[in-house]
């Protein structure tokens, strides 16, 4: 009995552990520690593919790094799931971004 209540206590850890706190990667991002909420934002993204405000922070984190090949196939994959208009203005800003550069 005490192994199987050790065994979903420590399930509980890792699950636990293994969420991103959406918080963390909004401080890194006002802070201009843009790599790592790029990463944390693109963990969000995963767990929840649907959330434009995390793909539109994503996209931003990458335009920030210079990453426009990155933005620009993040702004494509988001269009063939979403009709948001953002997502066609966040194109232009990108390819914006990549004449001045």
């Amino acid at each position: 009995m005490k192994s199987i209540v050790t065994l979903f206590v420590s399930i509980f850890c890792l699950v636990a552990s293994a969420q991103v706190d959406p918080g963390l990667a909004k401080t890194y991002f006002e802070k201009g520690a843009f790599e790592k909420a790029a990463l944390l934002y693109k963990k969000l993204l995963n767990t929840q593919p649907t959330n434009s405000y995390y793909s539109l922070k994503l996209i931003e984190c990458y335009q920030q790094l210079s990453q426009f090949k990155a933005a620009q196939n993040e702004i494509e994959t988001q269009l063939k799931y979403s009709k948001n208009p953002q997502y066609i203005v966040e194109l232009g800003y990108n390819y914006q971004l990549q004449t001045c550069w």
